[in-house]
């Protein structure tokens, strides 16, 4: 498997590290080639947020936000077709890390797909947000895996829900800020206190059950897949935190001291027990 090398990947390092540190937190215990296919995957998930959230917001029409995803379409297309890279900075690594072939190509129109729902079809996120969860977070558990070289399929679907409803749970304010739907939740689930402890605390503990049921099937997993596993630190803290003060979750969930991060990810990668 061809590598990313690190200067390929310097200009997708430094987006993911801007947009979410936690996130590249985490690549960072990856071993190279990993850590530079994985911050190479994780920074056009980023962009292909970038390009759906003017239009989650209701900042535009879903119109040009469809265009910027159909730039990412043709990228990925000109990859599995050997076309030459576009000159992005992202778009570049993203063509190599594809030709090698190094991610599946079913996986990344799947994720494609899920945010262009988030674009056209934001509503219907309320009343199928399992199938969302699967498709835009444990696509990504599955891609994340497939870069290092390792297979997370036994735990992706789990993991994605975890995933979806610890974002969910952390982005809730600024989500009813914009105006937009709390995909699972609905704004009106969280416009008064009464709501917010009737809703939040079933949504989580859902989260935190397929949790659990992901880590009981870690067994099936080589060691190797850890670091695209490590995301679920920063998920499980929210979880709880949200379960422990459901009405705090407008105002925004705390976050983790960098310490305590740091440790924590030590920890699970040294003894693979994510």
């Amino acid at each position: 498997m061809a590598a990313v090398t690190e200067t390929d990947a310097a200009p997708a390092a430094a987006l993911v590290r801007a947009q979410d540190e936690a996130l590249f937190a985490t690549a960072l215990f990856a071993p190279e080639p990993g850590r530079a296919r994985l911050l190479t995957l994780y920074a056009f998930d980023v962009e292909l947020s970038r390009a759906a959230l003017p239009a989650r917001r209701g900042d535009t029409g879903p119109m040009i936000a469809l265009m910027r995803l159909q730039f990412w379409r043709d990228t990925v297309e000109d990859a599995f077709a050997g076309a030459p890279p576009r000159a992005h900075e992202i778009a570049a690594p993203l063509h190599a890390l594809i030709a090698s072939g190094g991610l599946a190509r079913e996986a990344i129109e799947a994720l494609l797909d899920a945010y262009e729902r988030e674009i056209t079809s934001a509503a219907e996120l309320e009343v199928a947000f399992d199938a969302w969860a699967e498709q835009r977070f444990g696509v990504l558990v599955g891609l994340a895996g497939q870069a290092l070289g390792a297979e997370t399929q036994a735990v992706a679907v789990l993991a994605g829900q975890a995933l979806a409803r610890a974002f969910v749970l952390r982005n809730a304010g600024a989500m009813m800020a914009a105006g937009a739907t709390v995909p699972g939740l609905g704004r009106r689930a969280l416009l008064s206190e009464r709501t917010a402890a009737e809703a939040v605390p079933a949504f989580a503990q859902a989260g935190l059950d397929a949790l659990a049921n992901a880590r009981a099937q870690r067994k099936a997993l080589a060691r190797k897949a850890t670091p695209a596993l490590l995301p679920l630190w920063r998920a499980e803290h929210d979880l709880h935190a949200a379960l422990a003060a459901p009405k705090r979750v407008g105002d925004g969930l705390p976050t983790p001291p960098k310490i305590a991060r740091a440790l924590g990810l030590g920890w699970r990668t040294l003894s693979g027990r994510w």
